[in-house]
């Protein structure tokens, strides 16, 4: 989160309208007149503005907040998209299409894991990390003091961010360890790992003692805080049922074919087989079950399916060449596919769920969407539509041309130039968010405004 923050605030930034001519302007929901308003200046955008202003409830109603969530998630989801995406094709590398066609249907065919995609939390983060250390074990059959670092790196990034992060670091650093080469390979790795564990709770942990508090808090949490009497085979069942009863039953079959395979490649997966059996018990255990924390046990699970296909569909099929390119391109046939199913736009999307709500306005502007989409869409030809706003906001008589579209008790605006200033500044003053898509606005009036 860190990392990405500069990229959410700027994204941000770049999407903000201004307040120097609102300020001086006397307009409703600003500061004050010229001679009493206290410009905000540079304190305005970025992280001052987070500061003041970043807070549960303004998150459905600030735009510049829903900007800065939105940039955050984006590239959070794109690094995890990737992250699965590379795993697949390490997958594909190591065994056949096969093994990376199970993969990814598990992954992003199940809700466990699409649904972290729409929201920013510690789950994605060990979907990311995950990814990674499957990466490691795939390419880097035997890594070296390079691996090492970098396992040690994965292990403290994953313990940091929750206590099932032992799913992405028992097998990491058991990799390093036990398969990696060199003399000095355990230290470097036990360096690695202690050095980054100091790197990245610096900022956070004031303590060892803090640390480990903050970390285990969650054993209270789930297992202690709630006086809720249960039966463990009822958070059970619900795991299974968001798995999947099937999945679970060929997880379970995959897991005891690479075990008999007793190869010292696969110990690492053995480990995380283990772990994966452990977080289960303890969350069938716990005292409330959160869909989300399933959702990694899942991903580690379909990952020793994908091996299990991968490896018997090799031995099954040896020198099947033919297969292989069939699989590869039948695979591409159906992205391409995919890709070209073109989904309903914004507009539509934006209009066909708030037309009802649009038609109960006392009137309506539209800034920056054709009037006669506008009008076909809401159904009221008295929809006052204007162009893109030029400004400036006060005009040389007093004036105050910004009134115009936000004068009204209903305000659509399409966010694009300088129509910023009125999505982003000027009508959530005056106006409450009723709903948006994209960079399309729908504000109601909350207070009446005073005009010229």
């Amino acid at each position: 989160m860190r990392a990405l923050y500069p990229l959410g605030v700027y994204y941000m930034n770049t999407r903000m309208g201004n307040d120097w001519e609102l300020e001086f302007s006397g307009f409703p929901g600003s500061p004050g007149t010229r001679e009493t308003a206290p410009f905000d200046g540079w304190t305005y955008p970025g992280g001052y503005y987070l500061a003041k202003n970043f807070r549960p409830e303004t998150v459905r109603s600030d735009p510049n907040v829903q900007d800065y969530i939105f940039a955050m998630r984006f590239a959070f989801g794109i690094m995890a998209i990737f992250s699965f995406s590379w795993v697949m094709w390490e997958l594909y590398r190591r065994f056949d299409v096969l093994s990376c066609t199970v993969y990814g249907a598990a992954v992003l065919g199940n809700s466990l894991v699409f649904d972290r995609f729409s929201i920013f939390y510690s789950e994605t983060s060990l979907f990311i990390l995950f990814n990674l250390a499957a990466v490691l074990f795939l390419r880097f059959v035997r890594p070296g003091y390079e691996g090492s670092v970098f396992s040690g790196f994965l292990a403290a990034a994953a313990l940091s961010t929750k206590l099932p992060g032992a799913l992405v670091a028992g097998p990491a650093l058991v990799h390093a360890a036990v398969r990696g080469s060199g003399n000095f390979r355990v230290l470097i790795l036990f360096f690695s790992f202690v050095g980054f564990m100091a790197i990245i709770n610096f900022w956070t942990a004031k303590s060892y003692f803090h640390f480990v508090n903050e970390t285990l808090i969650n054993v209270w949490n789930y297992g202690g805080r709630h006086m809720t009497e249960h039966d463990w085979t009822g958070i059970a069942s619900k795991i299974l049922a968001e798995v999947g009863a099937p999945f679970a039953v060929l997880f379970i079959a995959a897991f005891l074919y690479l075990v008999s395979l007793r190869r010292g490649e696969f110990l690492s997966i053995y480990v995380l087989g283990a772990l994966i059996l452990f977080f289960t018990w303890s969350l069938s255990n716990a005292t409330i079950y959160l869909p989300r924390n399933a959702a990694p046990l899942y991903v580690a699970m379909s990952f020793i399916v994908a091996l299990a296909a991968g490896d018997a569909a090799k031995r099954l099929a040896r020198g099947a060449g033919a297969f292989r390119y069939r699989g590869a391109v039948g695979l591409c046939v159906l992205l391409v596919v995919a890709a070209l199913q073109a989904p309903p736009s914004v507009e539509d999307v934006f209009f066909g769920k708030n037309a009802g709500k649009i038609r109960d306005c006392e009137d309506v502007a539209v800034l920056g969407l054709p009037r006669e989409q506008a009008v076909a869409a809401i159904g009221r030809s008295d929809a006052a539509a204007f162009e893109n706003f030029a400004g400036p906001f006060v005009s040389s008589g007093g004036g105050r041309w910004f009134e115009k579209y936000v004068n009204r008790d209903c305000v659509i605006v399409k966010r694009e130039g300088q129509n910023k200033h009125i999505s982003n500044y000027f009508a959530p003053l005056t106006h409450d968010m009723v709903d948006r898509r994209g960079n399309i606005f729908f504000y109601k009036r909350k207070i009446s405004i005073g005009g010229n």
